[in-house]
């Protein structure tokens, strides 16, 4: 992923709008790692984590409440 990539990810307020909570799957200590880096690097606006275990990662992300309107400015996003 290009660092403008990254910083589109962590920064776009729209896009950010709509995402809650992110869980990330992995059993790779390199992404681990990489995804650790970037999250101390561009700190996401919402809560994220790791995980190995798709049951556990489902559970956490259980406790964010999703609201009716979360995205309705993204979805005017244009596409690429």
């Amino acid at each position: 992923m290009s660092n403008e990539a990254k910083q589109l990810a962590a920064n776009h307020k729209e896009l950010n709008e709509c995402r809650i909570a992110e869980a990330i799957l992995t059993d790779s200590l390199a992404i681990r790692i990489a995804a650790n880096f970037y999250f101390k690097l561009f700190r996401p606006p919402i809560p994220m984590k790791l995980f190995s275990k798709e049951k556990k990662a489902i559970e956490w992300l259980s406790q964010f409440p999703v609201s009716e309107n979360q995205c309705s400015q993204a979805q005017s996003l244009p596409s690429r």
